[in-house]
């Protein structure tokens, strides 16, 4: 069985990029010896591994191989991987949990369902609704279907995060737990009296939680979904966050508000962030840090998006200079999300 050992200094860090990576096997426990900790993982192939561990953990670990001394978890944990093992795949990989909702991610029909979130339910109490999701993520605002299966009849998440709390309608605005790392990593950047710019802010767990922990910053969040505004600014509300102000509109558009506003720019939109460079720029200080997320192909896209960083750079008059480089996930079998932090010099007036 493989394992990934940290140095327990290091062990909720690493656990969260391995959760980021969707790389933990939930139906197994964790392990320790003496001053480390053992991170049970998914079965696939060492070079993969090897792979997302060298890109995406930024703490000294170890891949091992061994024998499964540690019993699995007795519980309906093992039942639950049973389930999905035998009808569409693996635990780690079968539901999603958001708060309160727990989001069968796996192609079973309405009978199995109903068995998978009885146990879910079971399993874990602070679980109180059980939907499946109907196909992949969609439209403009990348939203997904659902389909209620049990529990609390609900689609409102209530989701906590960096001692923050989220509330939003799972079916109208888009969410994503696997960047909770990602959050944490930037928010442990941010100098107090940064001005900073969220584009695709989403319900504003970025801005939030930066916002909550820097009460001297001041951000701007852009988000085009009403819906997802709307439940932002309930959670500014929720949050105590007054120094985070939701923005409607079109980034393209809103950008040309905030121009030389920030001293930091994130971009959560891997789907097509690359498109924004332009908007990036405009909303920059001239000297500015920005991490952008991206999808690509796994072999290739850190040195295309060097390149297209560079071209843009040159076309338009600045320095950029890479900071950092990091699988945030597999994405598909030939492409993987990444994040790239790099640092804005422009010596050019706005």
């Amino acid at each position: 069985m493989k394992y990934l050992k940290a140095a327990k200094k290091n062990a909720e860090n690493v656990k969260k990029q391995i959760l980021s990576l969707d790389l933990f096997d939930k139906s197994r426990k964790i392990g320790f010896e003496e001053n480390f900790v053992l991170f049970p993982l998914i079965d696939i192939s060492n070079r993969r591994l090897k792979k997302y561990i060298e890109k995406s953990i930024k703490y000294k670990t170890e891949l091992i191989e061994k024998e499964d001394s540690i019993s699995p978890l007795k519980n309906n944990a093992t039942y639950i991987n049973q389930i999905f093992e035998k009808y569409k795949g693996s635990l780690a990989k079968g539901y999603d949990i958001l708060g309160n909702i727990a989001i069968i991610k796996s192609e079973l029909n309405k009978k199995e369902e109903s068995v998978v979130a009885k146990e879910i339910l079971n399993f874990n109490k602070q679980i109180t609704t059980v939907v499946a999701q109907i196909g992949a993520v969609s439209g403009k605002y990348r939203l997904r279907k659902f389909r209620y299966v049990l529990g609390v009849k609900t689609f409102i998440s209530n989701y906590r995060e960096s001692g923050c709390l989220f509330k939003f309608d799972i079916r109208k605005t888009f969410f994503s737990n696997r960047l909770s790392y990602e959050r944490e990593r930037i928010n442990n950047q941010v100098k107090e009296n940064e001005n900073i710019c969220v584009m695709f802010a989403g319900v504003g767990p970025f801005a939030i939680e930066i916002a909550k922990k820097h009460k001297s910053t001041s951000i701007v969040a852009i988000e085009m979904n009403k819906n997802a505004v709307k439940y932002m600014e309930n959670n500014i509300i929720l949050n105590k966050t007054p120094n985070v102000k939701a923005v409607l509109g079109d980034v393209r558009t809103q950008s040309k508000n905030y121009k030389g506003f920030a001293d930091r720019v994130i971009v959560p939109m891997p789907k097509s962030s690359m498109e924004f460079l332009n908007q990036i720029l405009e909303v920059s200080k001239k000297k500015a840090i920005v991490h952008i997320y991206l999808f690509g192909d796994k072999d290739s896209v850190f040195a295309d998006t060097r390149k297209l960083l560079k071209l843009h750079a040159k076309n338009n008059n600045y320095t950029v200079k890479i900071l950092l480089e990091r699988v945030v996930r597999p994405y598909s079998k030939n492409e993987i999300e990444v994040v790239v932090d790099y640092k804005i010099n422009r010596t050019l007036p706005i």
